[in-house]
């Protein structure tokens, strides 16, 4: 029997939902970029001329072995300036602080004595203190200001160790790196033939540095050949070229006292923990091979590590490695950016809909058409999911469903949130506008972040308070979306919050920015309970396409992982930062495109969601303001790899295996190790329409009628998923367990697992009782604890 009234009563509800998200503009007009020319230069928090007259100072005292006048001057300089940042390489940069140990690391041992003598008292007071309290706070202490002291590698160790007992691979594998000395990639032609002159150095000593680096003529450079993962041999170069003034951009601490066979044995555990058996094998291939004898203790007992992690690594591919939460809680899944769902595809009938507003992209000359979503109706809305329910955003409310049924998630009203403010006046309809608005979505715990307001975010000079500066809010989920604080705007002072924050127990993370004809990137944290501003860091400066004549609207969101924030600024620079005090620890600059020639591919300029993408110590960065696809070291910044390959890549979906996957007009596969495309398909069409998703072992690949499954293993295309046929279209694609939603252009759709096709008209179903709301269940199996204990 037909239930009309719950029939009658949902559809009061859908007209309900519509009449309150149409407060919007039918029609955001937002104009693509003219022709420009950009200026190549990207500013920088940079030392001054007294600092950089400091250090250059620094190399004449060092060439002429003053040692206590160095150091002094060094300790000084740190203590001083070491929040700002200098150059290392062209294009890469660290903090003083972090510049001067590198001083101190490449010191020979007379002069190190002399300065652990002056800080080692300091650096034991606090190490016996952070380890006798387990104090994170205290050990990151000795590494920030006392890198080199006696207790430095101590605290690297022991921050490794707590870091894996809390299932932070990144951050473990970040501290214990620093304890094996790596050589500098490259050595100059000239510095490499004043180092072959060395009397000092042995013929053992020269055949080293022979097998090891390669002539690049085209270059006049030498180049580092290595070929395995663990080799000693390495090592002692390092060393050999550390004491002579050689070092490589990469902070290590010199000649620590774990042992190397000690430290690779940690860094193969990490690899097994992490689930990256590829990388483990490799690194237990060389581990056998170079110390099959070393023994040591894991698992709370004393081992051969060679025996014990081949054990171990057999053992972990019976693990299970999925996580059974269906929470979706940002944009690309975690705060890394790269979360994979574990409930393998199988799409059934749609269980419900809901409208949303379409954002209209203004009419322009230009020649090209928008990539992976229409130029008149953009893919702008991105959902999460958290404890069952579902939650979109716009500008002024946002609106929560049930998942399974689509009801409202509370009550009978489906705007969790609604601002008292939805005046218009914003420059959404000014065809003078650069950018396209979208929307997205934090939740961490019971907590939901979200930026509101105005979608501008640097006005033209000529308007300089039109941007509005949006706001942030936190929301109470457990309280059914009870507002618990939200930030002023800064528009006054042309400050603008840049797209949604992330957040961990206790901080918020957002990325600022204040206008002008040349933009600054900032990145501000926030109290998690409050909202106060605690800290906040300027980043760099650049030239946009606006080029502060023109309003432009930008959503710019960071990556969290473990101690760091990570930002890519689209402004020309890729950073890293303590999430702990903001201080930056690295900026890797990387080519600009400073033109926008219409006889050119610019495909580029329409990556507006593009967060660095993190998967086990590498960074993916796809900027906007580049034709570039770059890979960094997140523990160093140095750039691993650079291609522009993979032309129309406008989302970076995450990876699997050892491949990067990305998707625009097609869909890449590109080897995370080299940066070479593996797949490109199709050759002609389809073209795709939204953002995809990793699910299980396949990548989902949405067109404007179907879904595209491809193998994860092999890219090769398993089978089409049609649309047209349940009366949906592609979109941007959120796995949640059961469910698959599509946020489309105009309505969002969610699918279940079971059944056949339904159409518009079906009944959503009957409620189900609320589920508990927590964080995804992500506890480690027990062979996990037992390895740590």
């Amino acid at each position: 029997m037909v239930d009309f009234g719950r029939i009658l009563l949902r559809l009061a509800a859908i007209i309900a939902v519509w009449g309150a998200v149409t407060e919007l503009s039918t029609r955001w007009a937002t104009a693509q970029q003219p022709r420009f020319e950009l200026s190549a230069d990207v500013a920088l928090d940079e030392a001054d001329a007294v600092v950089r007259g400091h250090l250059e100072r620094v190399k004449r005292l060092i060439a002429d072995r003053q040692w206590d006048e160095t150091i002094e001057t060094l300790r000084q300089v740190s203590d001083q300036r070491g929040d700002k940042v200098i150059a290392v390489t062209p294009g890469f940069y660290v903090r003083i602080r972090d510049f001067c140990h590198r001083r101190f690391a490449s010191m020979p041992a007379e002069a190190l004595a002399i300065y652990r003598g002056q800080v080692d008292g300091q650096a034991k007071q606090w190490f016996e203190d952070g380890a006798e309290r387990r104090d994170e706070a205290a050990l990151r202490r000795i590494v920030d200001q006392f890198y080199c002291s006696s207790y430095g590698d101590e605290a690297l160790w022991l921050l490794g160790e707590m870091a894996l007992e809390r299932g932070d691979y990144g951050a473990a594998r970040g501290y214990w790196e620093q304890l094996i000395e790596t050589p500098p990639a490259v050595i100059v032609d000239g510095s490499f033939q004043e180092l072959r002159k060395d009397r000092s150095l042995s013929k053992e000593d020269l055949a080293l540095i022979d097998r090891y680096y390669r002539r690049r003529e085209s270059l006049k450079q030498y180049e580092l050949h290595a070929r395995r993962v663990v080799d000693p041999d390495l090592i002692r170069l390092a060393g050999l070229l550390r004491v002579r003034g050689i070092v490589g951009p990469r902070l290590a601490f010199p000649s620590a006292k774990q042992s190397p066979a000690e430290v690779f044995a940690r860094l193969i555990l990490t690899s097994i923990l992490e689930g990256s058996s590829d990388w483990a094998d490799a690194g237990l291939r060389d581990f056998a091979t170079v110390y099959p004898d070393a023994r040591g203790r894991i698992g709370g007992r004393e081992v051969n590590f060679a025996e014990a992690l081949t054990a171990l690594a057999a053992e972990s591919r019976e693990w299970p490695r999925d996580d059974r939460s269906t929470d979706w809680r940002t944009f690309g899944g975690n705060p890394a950016r790269n979360r994979m769902a574990s409930t393998a595809l199988d799409i059934g009938r749609v269980k419900w809909r809901a409208p949303l507003t379409p954002i209209v992209i203004a009419d322009t000359d230009e020649p090209t058409r928008r990539v992976a979503e229409d130029r008149r109706s953009a893919l702008s809305y991105h959902p999460i999911v958290v404890g069952g329910k579902v939650f979109i955003g716009t500008p002024w409310q946002i609106l929560g469903y049930d998942l399974p049924t689509g009801q409202p998630a509370w009550g009978t009203d489906y705007a969790v949130y609604r601002s008292e403010n939805t005046t218009m006046d914003g420059g959404f309809t000014s065809r003078s506008t650069i950018g396209t608005p979208r929307f997205t979505l934090t939740a961490h715990r019971n907590r939901l972040f979200a930026r509101m307001g105005n979608t501008v975010t640097s006005s033209s000079t000529e308007n300089p308070g039109r941007s509005g500066g949006g706001y942030l809010i936190c929301l109470d989920l457990n309280g059914e979306g009870k507002q618990l604080w939200g930030t002023p705007q800064y528009a006054e002072e042309r400050w603008s919050f840049e797209g949604t924050p992330l957040a961990d127990d206790e901080h918020v993370y957002v990325a600022m920015r204040k206008g002008g004809v040349r933009p600054q990137a900032h990145v501000a944290c926030l109290d998690a309970a409050t909202g106060a501003m605690l800290w906040r860091r300027l980043i760099c400066s650049a030239e946009t396409p606006a080029q502060g004549q023109r309003d432009e609207i930008t959503h710019n969101l960071l990556t969290l992982v473990g101690d760091h924030v990570y930002y890519n600024t689209n402004l020309g620079a890729v950073a890293a930062l303590s999430k702990h005090n903001g201080e930056v620890r690295w900026v890797t600059l990387y080519p600009r495109a400073v033109d926008n020639d219409p006889n050119r591919s610019t495909t580029h300029f329409h990556r507006d969601l593009t967060p660095c993408v993190y998967d086990r110590g590498t960074l993916f960065v796809a900027p906007s303001d580049s034709r570039h696809i770059l890979a960094i070291d997140a523990t160093s910044g140095l750039l691993l790899w650079e291609t522009t390959l993979a032309g129309d890549v406008v989302h970076m979906l995450g990876t699997g295996g050892d491949y990067l996957f990305a998707t625009g007009d097609h869909m890449w596969r590109i080897n995370i190790l080299s940066g070479k495309v593996a797949h490109e398909w199709p050759e002609v069409s389809p073209k795709g329409y939204g953002r995809g998703a990793l699910i299980h072992d396949q990548a989902i690949w949405p067109t404007r009628t179907k879904l595209e499954v491809f193998s994860l293993k092999a890219m090769e295309p398993l089978r089409e998923i049609e649309l047209s046929t349940r009366d949906a279209t592609g979109g941007n694609l959120v796995p949640a367990g059961d469910y698959l939603l599509i946020a489309g252009a105009t309505e969002l759709v969610a699918f279940d697992r079971h059944g056949g096709v339904r159409t518009k008209s079906d009944d959503a179903g009957s409620f189900v009782p609320e589920p508990v709301l927590g964080d995804p269940d992500t506890r480690p199996p027990a062979t996990f604890k037992r390895v740590i204990e």
